[in-house]
């Protein structure tokens, strides 16, 4: 799965679907979360290149096998015109994610679909919820990137 991960992040995204779903048939009998991460691999793949159906479908495999599909399908819901399901996506997600390396990609994916429908709010607000570690043994930061706010230079 590693590899597929890699091939995605290069935007290799044919090599990262092929590796994801060899990994998913390797796999299918031994390691359901590896193959609940392999479906959730190719669901973003086909979202990104905008095979909106194939990746609905994808992500609906992937919860089936215990992934959460967020925040890729609230991403998927953007991408469809329905902001305002995005955004509650993101809402009752985050509302159930405490571990903060989980909470980035929620964070992000929250700031991207505000910044889409011009709303600064959470942009502003979510590197802010991002940095404080919230397993309470430990007061962490995360580091997250400065956001650009629609309306100004960069």
């Amino acid at each position: 799965m590693h590899r597929a991960q890699l091939h995605h992040l290069e935007g290799a995204w044919g090599d990262a679907e092929r590796q994801a779903a060899q990994a998913c048939r390797d796999l299918a009998d031994m390691n359901v979360g590896v193959v609940a991460e392999g479906q959730y691999r190719i669901a973003e793949v086909r979202r990104l290149r905008g095979d909106h159906a194939a990746a609905e479908e994808a992500y609906a495999q992937a919860h089936e096998l215990g992934r959460d599909p967020q925040p890729g399908l609230a991403l998927l819901r953007m991408a469809q015109g329905r902001r305002p399901a995005a955004t509650t996506a993101l809402r009752t997600a985050l509302a159930g994610t405490e571990r903060s390396l989980d909470r980035v990609a929620l964070l992000a994916a929250q700031v991207e679909v505000a910044a889409t429908g011009g709303d600064a709010g959470p942009a502003r607000r979510g590197p802010r919820r991002g940095r404080r570690h919230r397993s309470g043994r430990a007061r962490g930061r995360i580091r997250t990137g400065r956001v650009h706010r629609a309306g100004r230079g960069a």
